[in-house]
């Protein structure tokens, strides 16, 4: 269904800014934009994204997806979370430093903070523990430790939950 759309542009550039309603068309700040009103099927169609001179409406299937180095990067994040959190990824820092500094038998203010920060570390990690037992043993919670969760969270997306869910992100 062919309706009705309002392109602003930056007036200065004349780069794209944003698509909007056309009922939006009173409320516009001219000193900043310039208007185009174009109509097409946004089930067929769309803006291109180019600037106020070269943008146009085209196929959806013929508009080149845009890819940014911000997104390529996220994805990159995301992939290395999944695998690697950012504690481990300190704690590994964490090992190789303090090995060196132990092996050259290393000393400056520096590396005092280092050793400041592995023993408040260190001393967190046993607290944890601590804390990780005695709500085990406590009547009062139910603790599920990182197996009970993955197996909780296995069953409730049985049966090709997780997949139809998937599917619709």
């Amino acid at each position: 269904m062919t309706k009705e759309h309002i392109l602003l542009f930056n007036k200065d550039s004349g780069e794209f800014f944003a698509k909007l309603n056309y009922a939006a068309l009173e409320g516009i700040d001219d000193t900043f934009f310039t208007v185009k009103v174009v109509n097409y099927d946004e089930g067929t169609h769309e803006w291109n994204g180019g600037n106020a001179t070269d943008g146009k409406v085209e196929a959806i299937n013929k508009i080149i997806p845009v890819i940014t180095e911000e997104m390529v990067n996220g994805q990159a994040s995301v992939a290395i979370d999944s695998v690697y959190k950012p504690h481990h990824e300190l704690n590994a820092i964490f090992d190789v430093l303090n090995e060196i500094i132990e092996k050259e038998n290393l000393s400056s203010e520096a590396v005092d903070t280092f050793k400041k920060v592995r023993g408040f570390i260190n001393r967190r990690r046993t607290l944890n523990k601590r804390y990780k037992e005695a709500y085990k043993n406590d009547p009062n919670w139910e603790y599920l430790d990182k197996k009970a969760m993955e197996e909780k969270t296995l069953r409730e997306g049985a049966g090709g939950l997780d997949e139809k869910i998937n599917s619709l992100m």
